[in-house]
């Protein structure tokens, strides 16, 4: 079987949570990870969150049954998300974890 790394696309909805209404201290990072082509979500995929720009590991997760992941207690700050599944290229996203926002899209 042909691996599919440059046809396929990992589509990335990323929201985070915060804990109070005003300035954050901390966010839960979470997302559904999604087939860009067959709109199946995507079980069992890494998810790693590291600092930018050290690459410093902050954090990371699978994505369960349903495509869904959560990294919890994220300080406000700049990010890498890389994500890695078998048969897909690899995708490494910068990302704003901000101090004064209530969702990440």
């Amino acid at each position: 079987m042909k691996q599919r790394l440059n046809t396929l696309l990992i589509v990335l909805f990323l929201f985070g949570q915060n804990q109070v209404n005003a300035q954050v201290s901390s966010v839960n990072l979470s997302g559904t990870l999604v087939d860009s082509l067959t709109k199946e979500n995507l079980p069992f995929v890494n998810v790693v969150l590291r600092l930018s720009p050290d690459s410093t590991f902050i954090g990371g997760t699978i994505t369960d049954e349903s495509g869904r992941f959560t990294i919890e207690n994220i300080n406000p700050d700049n990010y890498f998300l890389a994500i890695s599944y078998y048969g897909y290229k690899k995708l490494n996203k910068e990302i704003y974890v901000g101090e004064s926002t209530e969702f990440i899209n």
